[in-house]
């Protein structure tokens, strides 16, 4: 092990450094730190792999202690010192920009934890993303709810180990050096006059303030993706910090791990990633390839009703909202899940329907209520108004008693 220090000012490009960079972020949680670390040297083996620690400014005498006795056994050990406040955004915007010098990064938090079977699940994305040209990160945390609506998120299963989705990976993320130059240059750009881009609802309210936003943006107006995993080899401790206040959402950015000595990923340039935009709308494309009577229309998927009708470009839209009767192009029952494989399927039926969208009906505030209750039963069919009241007294009883 070699050990480097240097200034953040300075950056990296004074160590002629190149392979493969673990870039990890940390400030005051050494007990976190060492869960990460522990977990790293496990799941990494022996494969050679140079770490970096970058110190939030202002870092606790304990994790510097425990950086500077840390021991690093697969490549060098880079411990970088921020000489000025950033914050959890700018600090990762600014690992960023020094990850240009390596070939491939992976970018950790200090409260994730990872898992065997990581170096397999970027082995193949390192493969995927150089047959594909719409992959622009490998994310490695499978997202089991959709950010906005707070509704399971169930990726359509097909023969592949993974999916694309455009969004930004919080919970740990590889980029090779070429994406990652392509990444910076155009948020410098995006920084420089920013152009309006749609973006769901939950992003609106984060503003670019937020890294995420910028990185999703980048997708969305690039046409481009981070491939997911269907199992997680990430997983977030969520400890209290800039993202998590509360203990009662330690839980939710858990997810299902993979759980064995090695994964068993094979990449196929036959292999067919189901893609998803950054709504979880399925990209039309697929639909088209695989159901011939869609082949022949260019059209939005809006099967989740969260897309604002005046960002809709196309004329046709594949959606579950209410149409004028009668002006349906193709229309598909509303049973299987998830949503696409009604269309996949040719389920008979009405519920979900290919229309101009100037045949969709207003919907009244009545109506809209509706509607949302049964997208509840249809994501959660064990739903129940009163396990819901119960649900809630609970956790008022729970800040009561403590």
């Amino acid at each position: 092990m070699i050990r480097k220090s240097i200034d953040a000012k300075k950056g990296l490009s004074l160590l002629g450094v190149q392979g493969m960079l673990i870039q990890l972020m940390t400030y005051r949680r050494v007990e976190s730190l060492d869960r990460l670390i522990n977990s790293l040297k496990k799941a990494l083996g022996d494969t050679n792999v140079d770490l970096l620690v970058s110190l939030e400014f202002d870092s606790d005498e304990a994790t510097k202690s425990y950086v500077d006795s840390l021991e690093w056994t697969n490549g060098d050990l880079i411990v970088e010192q921020n000489s000025s406040q950033l914050g959890v955004h700018e600090h990762l915007l600014s690992c960023l920009k020094r990850a240009e010098n390596y070939e491939d990064v992976l970018f950790l938090e200090d409260d994730l934890f990872v898992v065997e079977g990581v170096v397999e699940f970027i082995e193949y994305g390192r493969s995927a993303m150089a047959e594909d040209g719409r992959i622009a990160a490998v994310g490695l945390h499978h997202y089991e709810q959709m950010q906005d609506q707070l509704l399971p998120f169930l990726p359509l299963a097909n023969n592949s180990p993974a999916y694309l989705l455009q969004k930004a990976c919080a919970n740990g993320f590889w980029m090779n050096s070429q994406a990652i130059k392509e990444l910076n240059a155009w948020i410098a750009n995006y920084r420089g006059g920013p152009k309006e881009i749609s973006v769901p609802k939950y992003l609106v309210k984060w503003t670019d303030e937020k890294w995420e936003t910028l990185f999703t943006k980048h997708l969305i107006d690039q046409g481009k993706y981070v491939l997911y995993p269907r199992a997680s080899f990430v997983t977030d401790f969520a400890e209290k910090g800039e993202h998590y206040n509360r203990d009662a959402q330690k839980f939710a950015a858990q997810t299902p791990l993979f759980f064995g000595k090695k994964a068993d990923l094979e990449w196929k340039p036959e292999s067919e990633h189901v893609a998803y935009d950054a709504w979880y709308e399925i990209d039309p494309s697929y639909l088209k390839k695989h159901q011939k009577e869609l082949a022949e229309h260019s059209f939005t998927t809006d099967l989740l009703r969260s897309k604002d009708l005046q960002n809709i470009k196309t004329e046709l839209v594949l959606t579950t909202r209410p149409i004028k009767e009668g002006k349906a192009i193709n229309t598909y029952g509303k049973s299987l899940k998830p949503l696409e494989n009604n269309i996949l399927q040719s389920v008979d039926g009405e519920g979900i329907s290919l229309a101009k969208t100037e045949y969709l009906e207003n919907t009244s505030a009545l109506d809209s209520l509706i509607d949302d209750y049964e997208k509840q039963m249809y994501f959660n069919s064990k739903h129940s108004v009163v396990l819901g009241i119960k649900n809630t007294l609970a956790k008022w009883l729970r800040k009561i008693r403590s």
